[in-house]
């Protein structure tokens, strides 16, 4: 009898723990996985505010799990290109409007316009651009702000008796007085190609040719071998014939830029006004925001270029798949709303695409994009906000052989327009 009662314990103990089993598994296969391909440094406040974004929408969504991969700089897009090249597309990821980034996701056909997965009335219109042929907007912005800032340390300045300058001789005329002293005058991350292409080489065409020239570039009114673009990239040239911008910056890449200005390294830095998010407080409090000097020739002084941010995006493969593409909606709403929005203005700086609802409290020491970018005296477009594949990949090698003196900014004008005429 007891061994019957034993073999009946086992036998129920089998059972209840099959039905438990079975349980987990059908309540697991319930949940929906999303392969996410996320743009970030975990280390950054730009990585915390991905997880923070990241683990509240999982919080809300108990039936959706994110497998997410974050990779950051030029290692994200190599990555990016390993995954495509193998068929292996990510459900949802972190992308650029337009431009070289843009194109292996329009190379691949899975970019998608993903204006039907959100209120556009929720978002700033000037942030629902779309870049595409038919007016595809291949992304969810994240933010919009400022791609150019010269920043100043001034604390370096006011040591060394100098004062904001003006004009492009009165910025040439400090180089001595800071080299001398120690400091570089210009800290740039120009290993990185595309930093002299968007945070300054734009502002020089906005400069010349003022807030629609891009535009008829795209719409082949204009041309790079023309006057305005010729003289943008002589400009560039200049800055390193007067070493106002040392040739070894062509070497220096995005962390060293930050580390040299950080550090009082350098005077000045140019880069994005996303970059302020990389200040601790006490720093952002010597650091002021200006507009390159007036340079020879401009006709539309102070001007600067901006635009949206890169964001976010549901790939077409995610789409065919019902359950799936649910739950990659939801995603995008949430990672493109107002919550994650609130997060990145109060972690990051960045400026919201979304219209957020109340006050925002930005995180220290980047207050000041808001006001540098509404004093403007004229915000024109980032080249590649409308100029996308070779013509930009062609303009930031261009730049490089530029600051080298291997190229002419004729010749690198002519290889541009080549390109676009391809």
């Amino acid at each position: 009898m007891k061994k019957i009662m034993s073999i009946l314990v086992v036998m129920l103990f089998v059972l209840t723990n099959s039905v438990f089993a079975g349980a987990q598994t059908e309540a697991t296969e319930e949940k929906v996985v999303l392969n996410v391909f996320n743009y970030g440094d975990l280390t950054t406040p730009e990585g915390q505010a991905w997880l923070t974004i990241k683990d509240e929408f999982l919080k809300q969504n108990p039936d959706i799990v994110i497998e997410d991969d974050s990779q950051y700089d030029e290692t994200y897009h190599q990555k990016l290109q390993a995954l495509l090249a193998a068929g292996t597309v990510p459900d949802i990821l972190y992308a650029w409007q337009s431009g070289d980034r843009l194109q292996p996701l329009l190379d691949a056909g899975i970019a998608i316009d993903q204006r039907p997965f959100i209120n556009q009335d929720d978002y700033f219109a000037n942030s629902m651009t779309g870049f595409g042929p038919n007016g595809e907007m291949w992304t969810v912005p994240i933010g919009v702000g400022a791609h150019h800032v010269m920043y100043v340390n001034t604390e370096i300045l006011n040591e060394l008796g100098l004062s904001i300058p003006e004009t492009y001789e009165d910025l040439k005329g400090q180089v001595d007085t800071i080299n001398n002293a120690g400091y570089t005058t210009i800290a740039m991350a120009n290993a990185d190609t595309w930093v002299m292409g968007t945070c300054l080489f734009s502002t020089f065409l906005g400069r010349y040719g003022g807030a629609e020239w891009i535009t008829d570039v795209y719409k082949g009114k204009a041309k790079f071998t023309g006057d305005v673009a010729v003289n943008a990239l002589k400009m560039v040239r200049q800055l390193y014939v007067d070493k106002v911008l040392p040739e070894e910056s062509v070497l220096t890449d995005y962390g060293t830029s930050l580390s040299m200005f950080i550090n009082d390294e350098a005077v000045y830095m140019i880069d994005g006004g996303w970059r302020a998010g990389g200040f601790d407080a006490d720093f952002a409090s010597k650091v002021g925001w200006i507009a390159f000097p007036a340079i020879p020739g401009e006709k539309y002084a102070g001007s600067i270029n901006g635009g949206v941010t890169p964001g976010y995006a549901i790939t077409k493969p995610a789409t065919e798949d019902p359950a799936k593409f649910e739950a990659a909606k939801k995603l995008l709403s949430f990672i493109s709303g107002e919550y994650a929005h609130r997060v990145r203005a109060e972690t990051q700086g960045v400026l919201p695409s979304y219209k957020i609802s109340g006050s925002i409290v930005y995180k220290e020491g980047t207050e000041a994009q808001g006001e540098f970018l509404n004093n403007a005296a004229l915000v024109t477009l980032t080249m590649d906000n409308m100029i996308t594949g070779d013509p930009v990949t062609i303009t930031n090698t261009g730049l490089q052989e530029l600051g080298l003196g291997t190229k002419t900014a004729e010749e690198v004008a002519a290889e541009i327009e080549a390109a676009m005429m391809r």
